[in-house]
């Protein structure tokens, strides 16, 4: 049997063909792969939204601030308000949501409304309501 040496130029012209079609696939999968980040982030906001609901409506004596709300759990004196771009309440430190520039509360009509920033994107939230 007699051993060839080297490459053929058709070994060569299938290994490009076989690249070039999958540079093409690589580049969709990738691009789909980040479409999906985004929305799996949106549905953790609003997974973090749900248990703060859920943890606010436990509390006694609610005071709304610009920046923060104080409100009375199990006779603690606790505090929501953002610290290093976490939303979380204090003492202590239960994060509900992250990665957050700003964030700001108002009352209205026995309302607590949420407005928060993130990347640049103004999002609103009800967090009470009597």
């Amino acid at each position: 049997m007699k051993w060839k040496k080297g490459f053929l130029l058709t070994d060569l012209l299938f290994s490009l063909l076989a690249v070039s079609l999958m540079v093409p696939l690589t580049i969709t999968c990738l691009l789909c792969l980040s479409g999906g980040v985004k929305k799996e982030e949106r549905i953790q906001d609003e997974i973090g939204i749900a248990q703060l609901r859920r943890y606010l409506l436990c509390t006694d004596q609610m005071e709304v601030g610009d920046d923060t709300i104080h409100f009375d759990k199990k006779n603690k004196q606790m505090c929501l308000q953002l610290s290093n771009r976490h939303l979380a309440v204090t003492p202590g430190f239960q994060m509900f949501l992250d990665n957050i520039d700003d964030v700001s509360f108002e009352e209205e009509n026995s309302r607590i409304i949420m407005t928060y920033w993130k990347e640049g994107e103004e999002r609103k939230a009800l967090l009470y309501e009597e």
